[in-house]
């Protein structure tokens, strides 16, 4: 495949799966816009994806927020084009120090939701919107294993 003058835009982008994956499309031609949290690592991934296809910038994005979420899709227009693709890979296994518990606690069931789901839901409205308008373009909802194999430590996650 060739997305040489196509746009993507992953969420999650900055490390792990959404990295590889960003590099994956820019080495197949495509601008890639690095959306995620981690602002140091968003910035280290977009160098690299620069270096493989041309194009490429990185914003700071929370999927659980809906301004962060319009701003990232401005800031995709304003620095490499319109999206082509949009690939929802941002997640979380549960709230900080999660790894730690015994059991799962409120408060990783409300972030792992906010992020999992309802910031799917939040990406995937605002790019949405700009590519009925276009006619064009393709959304990719990545989701783990561990929605058909829960783990007993991760049932929020499951």
């Amino acid at each position: 495949m060739n997305f040489k003058g196509k746009v993507a835009v992953v969420t999650g982008g900055a490390t792990g799966i959404g990295r590889a994956i960003a590099l994956k499309l820019a080495d197949k031609g495509a601008a890639v816009m690095i959306a995620d949290i981690n602002e140091k690592a968003a910035e280290i991934t977009a160098a690299e994806v620069l270096e493989i296809s041309g194009s490429s910038a990185a914003f700071v994005t929370d999927v659980t927020n809906v301004a962060a979420c319009e701003g990232l899709a401005q800031a995709t227009i304003d620095s490499i084009g319109p999206a082509d693709f949009l690939v929802n890979n941002a997640g979380i296994a549960g709230s900080p120090g999660w790894q730690t518990r015994s059991h799962s606690t409120e408060e990783d069931w409300k972030q792992t939701y906010q992020v999992n789901v309802i910031g799917v839901a939040n990406v995937t409205n605002v790019f949405r919107s700009q590519m009925t308008e276009r006619r064009s373009g393709r959304i990719v909802n990545l989701s783990s294993i561990a929605g058909r194999e829960g783990r007993p430590s991760l049932p929020h996650y499951s």
